[in-house]
């Protein structure tokens, strides 16, 4: 399947999706050479999912999943930090390789930013450790500290890439 004339549907994790997502994080992360981070282990996602599914889990991720024709294309996975309780973390993101390029992921990112900035106060901020430093540079984040791969925002400075009429930088503009 390519980029679809079909409406994305982005709504939150249902048991069916795991397989399917779990995939297309492997995908969507693996190496030049095939090989795929550890942090992207088969069974490591399958639990992390099924915890989310959990309402007995107090730290579960929060996972919103891009579908089309209720196929999933894309997925983001954040929670509210362990390490501050003003912080919150993206700890996954990706797009199907079929529907890259048509927008999907931004619009994935832009609805976790949304709720994650109604669930926060404007002094709390947003971590991630991405590759894709423009989507989230576009959208408030800078480098934290030394460390180029992860950026940090405060909420109160997010800028949502439909409010700000934004392209993802790696994706074609819509």
């Amino acid at each position: 399947m390519t980029a679809s004339a079909s409406p994305l549907v982005i709504r939150g994790l249902q048991a069916t999706d795991v397989s399917a997502l779990v995939a297309i994080l492997r995908d969507a992360h693996a190496r030049p050479d095939g090989t795929v981070p550890a942090r992207y282990d088969t069974v490591s996602l399958t639990r992390m999912f099924f915890a989310s599914l959990s309402s007995l889990c107090p730290h579960r991720a929060e996972v919103l999943v891009g579908a089309v024709d209720d196929e999933p294309v894309g997925v983001i996975c954040y929670s509210a930090s362990r390490l501050s309780s003003l912080a919150w973390e993206v700890s996954y993101w990706a797009t199907a390789s079929r529907m890259q390029r048509a927008g999907i992921g931004c619009r994935i990112l832009d609805a976790a930013l949304t709720r994650i900035k109604w669930a926060s106060g404007p002094d709390h901020f947003v971590l991630v450790r991405s590759a894709l430093a423009g989507a989230f540079e576009q959208r408030g984040f800078g480098q934290f500290h030394d460390d180029p791969a992860i950026m940090r925002a405060l909420v109160r400075d997010i800028r949502l890439g439909a409010a700000a009429n934004l392209a993802c930088p790696h994706e074609k503009a819509a």
